[in-house]
């Protein structure tokens, strides 16, 4: 009597119980994992399946930490199975560090996105601070600053309200804010030289940042000429438009994720079927990525057995991962 064990995808599951049945080979299956009587794998290289489940399971988790997946299929080809069966410690290596790499990639495309985030906020605040700049205003106005409409943390007001009273005690100053976003906007303060002083005061105790700490002087300079004000605008336009698709397609993250993805999978598989050999439970957080079929039946029925396993796999289109030892 020969003990055999099957590995195959949970979907031919039960072809592969009906033909064998069929056929009246079997003396005993079972559809389990069994606790006792493992089987060994194939190789002859003495390997630390510990140390080589922690390696896969640790660079599995650390992708998935960086960012969220779509559960992907595998299922594998012939060859892999065997590859997978003689050397396992070159496959798992092998796929921990495509795994490892991929993590690596993850983090260069998520910088590279921030730093586009973060270009992007620049030239939006750039281009709105240029249309809100009239070269007629901006030649006659006594300051320009940024003001934040947000809360002042621990003192719970904001800073502008208490600002608009100071400049309303002048008849002769007179202001206009103009919104860069839902948090800061310009601040335009017009009025006769000698309060120039007094508005640089005030902008100073309610820490009204100064114009060129978001324009250039070179913008400044633009904002005050209309034909070259216009055409920077229109590069500020395009750039933020193009940065700003960049952004919200994120279609390199899409593309490296699409990547990894089937790589996932194989992780999961081979975590599987290692834990068939190893008495142990499999670790990676996964769908039933395989099914187990042990069983017995007589030797003298061995060479029917695989004639079947062969049919059976041309019928299926994919590989049986079988294995015969003498039952005790």
């Amino acid at each position: 009597m020969k003990k055999f064990i099957m590995i195959t995808s949970p979907e031919y599951e039960s072809f592969i119980l009906e033909e064998i049945g069929r056929a009246g080979l079997p003396y005993l299956i079972e559809i389990r994992r069994s606790n006792s009587g493992r089987m060994k794998l194939g190789t002859k290289i003495e390997v630390d399946f510990d140390v080589l489940c922690f390696r896969l399971n640790d660079a599995y988790r650390s992708l998935l930490d960086s960012e969220p997946f779509e559960s992907s299929k595998f299922t594998p080809s012939k060859e892999e199975l065997e590859d997978l069966m003689k050397n396992p410690e070159k496959v798992v290596n092998e796929i921990a560090r495509r795994l490892e790499d991929g993590r690596k990639r993850l983090e260069e495309v998520r910088i590279e996105i921030e730093e586009t985030k973060a270009r992007l906020i620049e030239i939006r605040a750039k281009l709105e601070a240029l249309r809100a700049l009239k070269p007629e205003e901006l030649k006659k106005c006594l300051a320009v600053g940024i003001i934040r409409f947000t809360k002042i943390t621990g003192l719970g007001f904001t800073a502008w309200p208490r600002l608009e009273e100071h400049l309303l005690r002048f008849q002769d100053v007179t202001y206009k804010v103009v919104n860069i976003s839902p948090e800061e906007g310009f601040l335009f303060v017009f009025g006769p030289e000698e309060r120039r002083s007094w508005v640089e005061a005030l902008f100073m105790v309610f820490d009204v940042k100064d114009i060129f700490n978001v324009l250039s002087t070179k913008d400044i300079l633009l904002a005050l000429n209309i034909k070259k004000r216009d055409e920077i605008l229109k590069e500020y336009e395009e750039e933020v438009d193009t940065l700003n698709r960049f952004v919200e397609g994120e279609e390199d993250l899409q593309k490296l994720k699409d990547e990894l993805a089937p790589v996932l999978g194989k992780a999961a598989f081979i975590d599987q079927f290692l834990s068939i050999f190893l008495d142990k439970e499999a670790s990676l957080p996964r769908t039933k990525l395989v099914s187990v079929l042990e069983g017995r039946v007589p030797s003298e029925k061995v060479s029917q057995m695989k004639e079947l396993i062969n049919k059976v796999e041309k019928k299926i289109g994919g590989p049986l991962f079988i294995k015969y030892e003498d039952a005790h």
